[in-house]
């Protein structure tokens, strides 16, 4: 009886150091698959759901002489939920937080990934993921029960990383930003407690600076595809693709609507070390002074315009208009907006540019040019569109260039 009980312990201990060899061996293989698997995902957490019939009505608002937006309102058939999603991005060279928002149909189906690009924004409170109840955002979350997989970045200076300015059109941010969001979303639907998941498309598409951060992005992607991802078509509003020419615009005119833009490149571009000051040689008293306290991630674009003036000799340095294009002393801002221009080259995608010739924020030839830009690196013109709208100015064409958008990639995606 004691020789079976001795059996039996020794048995026992042999079975429990077994056991626990396998569970630390399942735990470790478990925790390198989590540490493999989430290279950019940090954190999800849903913000709210909108009902089939509540995204119904808020698109039913949209009248557009000539755009069958019906056409969008009878295509939405999935209620939306909206989450907000962390993750790493790399900038500077070091690894800090990004975040953005992804609109997903509440279906066991999959999706297109359409990535949307967000115009000029300061104020923190107005990224996706703090605006989510507003009605541009709202509008643009109903979308995706037409069935997209909508994704949002609050960019580099809001949101989970609002501890830095915005770097105002500059395009590594601009391409980590919106990049990172892709990878991040992939990881999520695929680990996420979430019904719905992709299918392998992408399409992209923004307006004003998401304009020119759509195709700055694209340019990334084409470079560098992620395994799995088609790139169906690309939608650019009214975007500064050659933010030197803009400079140059800007410079000849006796008054600008919008005077906080260059300020907000400058700006921005110091305070993140890509370009020197001070501001005085930027700009004239007393708004150099002032710069630096408008961009405190508080104030809209409307209340700094408000503190500005739109007269451009008023506003800008003498020296640095008169100097701009030869003078030594501007050569680094020269330089910096040379290198966070978009140029065209030998595009595989399918783009549509969209303007309003009565733009007086970003001039429409913008389009024209990055348009002919395109077709003189041999784009196929088949590939290419080029869409310029007589009466819309930057902020009316926001709306029907987005539901022109949608109709498209619907048709698109219908096809595939």
């Amino acid at each position: 009886m004691k020789y079976i009980e001795s059996v039996t312990i020794r048995v026992s201990k042999v079975a429990i150091a077994s056991l626990l060899l396998i569970l630390f061996l399942i735990w470790s293989c478990e925790k390198d698959k989590e540490q493999t698997e989430y290279d950019s995902l940090v954190s999800y957490q849903k913000l709210k759901t909108i009902k089939v019939a509540d995204a119904k009505l808020w698109l039913g608002y949209i009248n557009i002489p000539g755009l069958d937006v019906q056409r969008i309102i009878d295509n939405t058939q999935y209620d939306v939920e909206i989450y907000k999603l962390v993750y790493k991005v790399t900038f500077k060279g070091s690894e800090i937080k990004a975040s953005g928002i992804v609109c997903l149909p509440n279906s066991p189906q999959s999706f297109p990934l359409l990535s949307f690009q967000n115009g000029t924004n300061t104020a923190g409170s107005k990224a996706p993921s703090n605006d989510v109840f507003s009605l541009q955002y709202t509008l643009l979350q109903s979308l995706s029960g037409n069935g997209y997989i909508i994704l949002m970045a609050d960019y580099l200076g809001f949101g989970e990383s609002q501890q830095i300015l915005h770097p105002y059109y500059h395009r590594e941010s601009n391409d980590s930003a919106v990049l990172g969001l892709v990878a991040a979303c992939d990881e999520f639907l695929a680990y996420g407690d979430v019904r719905a998941s992709g299918n392998g498309h992408l399409f992209l598409m923004g307006y004003s600076q998401g304009g020119w951060a759509t195709l700055s992005a694209l340019q990334a992607l084409e470079q560098n595809l992620p395994v799995g991802k088609e790139i169906m078509a690309v939608s650019c509003g009214a975007g500064a693709y050659n933010v030197t020419d803009v400079a140059r615009y800007i410079f000849q005119l006796d008054a600008y609507p919008a005077p906080f833009y260059l300020p907000y490149f400058i700006e921005s571009h110091i305070r993140n070390g890509f370009l020197e000051g001070p501001l005085q040689k930027y700009f004239n008293e007393p708004y150099a002074g002032m710069i630096p306290g408008l961009f405190d991630g508080v104030k809209d674009g409307g209340s700094i315009n408000g503190q500005l003036t739109d007269s451009v000799r008023l506003l800008l340095n003498p020296a640095m208009i008169e100097n701009f294009e030869n003078g030594t002393e501007y050569q680094n801002l020269r330089n910096e907006l040379a290198n966070n221009s978009v140029e065209a080259w030998s595009a595989l995608s399918r783009i549509m540019f969209f303007h309003g010739r009565a733009d007086d924020n970003v001039p429409s030839f913008e389009s024209q040019n990055i348009y002919n830009a395109f077709l003189d690196e041999g784009v196929s013109p088949a590939q290419l569109q080029l869409v310029m709208e007589d009466t819309l100015k930057h902020d009316t064409g926001l709306i029907p260039w987005g539901m022109k958008t949608i109709l498209w990639f619907n048709e698109i995606e219908s096809q595939n």
